[in-house]
């Protein structure tokens, strides 16, 4: 119980120092939040939970009043019980979402992850280092290095989406950098 405390004591302490850091005046001179794209709406779920709902029944008409009916429709009922929370868990995990924002002095990326500790990093957008790695596993894999840590940055996104971002922060970070 002593850890538990003790870390959420670090992690307070370390999210009161970045919002102590991002909280100004001065507007950032390049914002985004990037979100994971959803393919399909919370309508589109309950249409889809609805039409499996009542396929999956049309093989119990003939069984009506029979005992194969009661054996068969706990499975049923299971399999579209076990449907419907993997599709809960999937929009929960889908609201991960890291906010970026680029000052002349200071680059900050919050990291929202709905099933562990929010992450928080800032630097010196002078000293980052934005690196695109093309021959990874992972197609057009985005990181950030400063401040003696290096961050991935859009682990969600598409790799057509994470190669259009370090286009658009490349060109934000050189503004930055040439800016008075």
């Amino acid at each position: 119980m002593a850890d538990r405390i003790a870390d959420k004591t670090e992690a307070d302490a370390t999210a009161s120092a970045f919002f102590d850091v991002t909280d100004r005046d001065d507007p950032p001179l390049y914002e985004i939040m990037l979100r994971p794209h959803r393919s399909l709406p919370i309508t589109g779920f309950v249409w889809l939970i609805t039409i499996t709902a009542v396929l999956m029944t049309i093989p119990l008409w003939p069984l009506l009043g029979t005992l194969a009916f009661l054996g068969i429709l706990p499975f049923m009922l299971l399999a579209l019980a076990l449907l419907w929370y993997f599709f809960q868990q999937n929009y929960h995990d889908g609201t991960v979402s890291e906010h970026l924002r680029l000052w002349p002095d200071l680059i900050a990326v919050h990291r929202y992850n709905p099933r562990a500790k929010d992450a928080y990093w800032h630097a010196n957008p002078y000293w980052v280092k934005l690196t695109l790695y093309k021959d990874q596993k992972i197609e057009n894999y985005l990181t950030l290095t400063g401040e003696n840590r290096e961050i991935e940055l859009g682990a969600f996104l598409s790799s057509e989406e994470r190669l259009a971002l370090h286009g658009d922060l490349q060109t934000a970070l050189a503004k930055c950098r040439a800016h008075p």
